[in-house]
Formats: C-alpha cells, sequence, structure tokens
C-alpha cells in the first residue's frame, strides 16, 4: 500500500522539515523574545540616556577648548576608554580615571542611575543571540516553505488520491498561520532593531546588533568594578582621615592655624557636571544620535557639587 501512495518522497521529505521546523522554533523564538525585550528596554531606559548625557557633558567641558568641546553626541564605544582615560589630579573625589570619577560622582549626586542595569534586564542575554543566524534560520524556514508550497500545488493536480489523504489539508493549516507569523515577527524584529542602532548613533551595516548589546554589558561591568574600587578608596581615605584627626588633636592650637585644605576649587569635572545640571551647553543644534535629545535630565540640588 505504501507504494500507491503519490510522491511518497516528497511527502516524507515535507514532512522532515515540518517537525525539523518546530524543534527549531522551539529554540529560536525565545530568541526573538530576548532581542525584542533588550530593543524596547533600551529604548525606554531613561536611567541610561541620563548617564550617556552627564557623559557628553564631560567630555565636552574637557575639550572645550577644541574643536571636539561642541559634539552632539558620541560613539557608545568610546565608554570603554573611560577607564583608560586618567582623572585631573586635582579633582576632588580622589578618582583615579574618568570611570572612576563617573562612577562616585553619579554615587553623590544623581544615585538612582548607578543601577541603570536594571532597566535592561535583557541585554546581558540578548547580547549572546546571533542575530545573522536567527535571520539565517527564517530564511531556511523560507525556503523550505516554498518547497512546501510546490509538492502541495503538484498534489493539487492529481485527481485520484487515497481515501482519507488529509497530507494537503494538514499542511496548509500548518503553513499559513505559523510560518506567516514568524516570517513577520522576524522581519519587524530586524526593523526594530536596525532603527535602535540608527538611534544610538550606529551605522546597522556595519554594526551587529549582538556586539552593541556586549559594548553596554562590559562598561556595566566596568562600572561596577569602578564602583567597588572608589568603595574601597573611601574606606581607606577615612581610615587616613581618622589619623590625621588624632594626629592634629595631639598638636599645638598655634601649628594647627596653619594647617590649609588640600583642596582648592572644585576641579575640572566637577564643572563639567555643574555644566550639566545648569542646563549649559555649547552649540545647541542637532545631535548625532536621537538618544541625546530624548534624554531629559532632571535638576537635582548642586550644593555637593
Amino acid at each position: 500500500e505504501i507504494m500507491v501512495i503519490p510522491r511518497l518522497s516528497e511527502r516524507l521529505t515535507c514532512m522532515i522539515f515540518r517537525r525539523r521546523f518546530e524543534i527549531e522554533a522551539e529554540e529560536l523564538l525565545p530568541d526573538i523574545s530576548i532581542l525584542r525585550d533588550a530593543h524596547m528596554e533600551l529604548k525606554n531606559s531613561e536611567k541610561f540616556k541620563k548617564l550617556l548625557k552627564t557623559v557628553l557633558a564631560i567630555g565636552n567641558y574637557l575639550n572645550g577648548s577644541s574643536f571636539r568641546g561642541n559634539a552632539y553626541g558620541f560613539q557608545l564605544n568610546a565608554l570603554l576608554n573611560m577607564g583608560d582615560t586618567k582623572a585631573a589630579e586635582n579633582n576632588t573625589k580622589g578618582a583615579a580615571t574618568l570611570l572612576h570619577y563617573l562612577a562616585v560622582t553619579l554615587e553623590e549626586n544623581q544615585k538612582e542611575l548607578v543601577n541603570f542595569m536594571d532597566e535592561l534586564p535583557h541585554l546581558e542575554p540578548a547580547a549572546r543571540v546571533s542575530v545573522v543566524t536567527v535571520m539565517a534560520s527564517v530564511n531556511n524556514w523560507a525556503t523550505g516553505v516554498s518547497h512546501i508550497r510546490e509538492e502541495i500545488h503538484a498534489l493539487d493536480k492529481i485527481k485520484i488520491l487515497p481515501n482519507n489523504d488529509r497530507f494537503v489539508e494538514e499542511f496548509v493549516e500548518f503553513i499559513e498561520p505559523t510560518v506567516t507569523k514568524i516570517r513577520d515577527m522576524a522581519k519587524k524584529l530586524d526593523n526594530e532593531l536596525k532603527q535602535l542602532l540608527l538611534y544610538y548613533g550606529e551605522d546597522p551595516s556595519s554594526t551587529k546588533p549582538e556586539d552593541f548589546f556586549k559594548l553596554i554589558v562590559s562598561f556595566a561591568s566596568y562600572f561596577a568594578k569602578a564602583r567597588k574600587e572608589n568603595e574601597e578608596l573611601q574606606k581607606k581615605a577615612e581610615k587616613e582621615r581618622e589619623r590625621e584627626r588624632n594626629r592634629l588633636v595631639n598638636r599645638r592650637p598655634s601649628d594647627t592655624s596653619s594647617v590649609s585644605s588640600s583642596i582648592a576649587g572644585k576641579g575640572e569635572f566637577d564643572d563639567a557636571i555643574r555644566e550639566l545640571r545648569s542646563g549649559l551647553r555649547r552649540g545647541r543644534g542637532r545631535p548625532v544620535s536621537k538618544v541625546f535629545m530624548d534624554a531629559q535630565a532632571e535638576e537635582p540640588s548642586t550644593e555637593n557639587f
């Protein structure tokens, strides 16, 4: 009886494709969902946008006397260089690098921003997903669907089919709602990721979404490390101050009058943050990416700056 089944080989090929599709879809759909969630989180994260705006203000201040001082934005890979940029020796925070200074400044004045990754819970898993692989799988499915459609078309031309042959009917019911839905979902995702890259000033033709996500995850890791090192430095400094207080207590009153603060002024980075708080900007104009327009900085008290 098997030998009389029309186009048996082609039917088996279609059945194998369907089973393989079901297995791959179970693995791929969660990845698509993670990428979409990461896209929405980065698009809507106010904390991350405000953090970027603070970095931009500091950079513009430090480069105020050069053409770089009028920047409207920056490529986000610059975030990874902050840990290599030494802070000014006279900065009042005792920070070793620009990244350490950013961490301690946010800790003191915008504490809600230090945990910016709380608004980006899907970013790290999204950084492990290859968008190219996802799209390749979807394209392979589309090719397989085309073959199935050809087989359905061939079977429709056969006038005499075995009784109770529901092959055509079942595959039509399977193809239309499932594959079309996933294809549309993937197409929408691809467009959303390209728009996200453009939003943050990146070139979709040369930047992979997963590399972009990894960049931010790496920055978050370096930032967290800088915060920890700042805490250790603060504890050490407190011990030094305690020893200094004890030493001064044992000195004569006439000697203490000559003691002056080693801190003169607020330093370059403090001035940069003050500039941000007062809303000053050099050369207002169109930013290189929309994220710097969307980041609306709050106006907290500047008494601690």
